[in-house]
C-alpha cells in the first residue's frame, strides 16, 4: 500500500524529465561506464574536452542502436540497458557543457586572448 508520504517522497527524489541525473563519484562513473560502452578505462578518464566529445560520441551511437533495437522489437533490446545509457549520455552531455563553458569564460581555446584585451 501506498502512503500519501510514501509518495511524496518518491516525488521529491524525481529530476525533471531532460534534466542530467545527480553527479556519481570517479569510480562509479568509471565503473557504469565500463560496463556500458566499449573504453579502457584510461579513455573513460580522459577529463579533457576532446576526451569527453570523443566519449559523448560513443554514448550517442550506443543509444541510438540501442532505440533502434527497441523500435525494431528485436530480442536483444534491453530497457534497462536503454535506460542507463539515457543517464550516462545526459550526465557525460552536461559535463561537457559545463567544460566547454569554463574554458571559453577562461579564454583558453587555442592559445587566444580574450576578448577586449590587446597586446601593448
Amino acid at each position: 500500500m501506498n502512503t500519501p508520504d510514501r509518495r511524496a517522497g518518491r516525488a521529491a527524489r524525481r529530476t525533471p524529465p531532460g534534466a542530467p541525473p545527480p553527479p556519481l563519484s570517479a569510480d562509479e562513473r568509471r565503473l557504469a561506464l565500463v560496463r556500458l560502452v566499449p573504453m579502457w578505462p584510461a579513455e573513460i578518464d580522459d577529463l579533457s574536452v576532446p576526451g569527453r566529445r570523443r566519449l559523448v560520441g560513443i554514448l550517442e551511437r550506443a543509444l541510438l542502436a540501442e532505440r533502434r533495437r527497441g523500435r525494431a522489437g528485436h530480442w536483444t533490446y534491453d530497457l534497462a540497458r536503454h535506460g542507463a545509457l539515457l543517464a550516462a549520455w545526459r550526465r557525460e552531455r552536461a559535463a561537457l557543457d559545463a567544460l566547454i563553458r569554463t574554458h571559453k569564460d577562461a579564454g583558453h581555446e587555442k592559445g587566444r586572448r580574450p576578448r577586449g584585451q590587446h597586446p601593448r
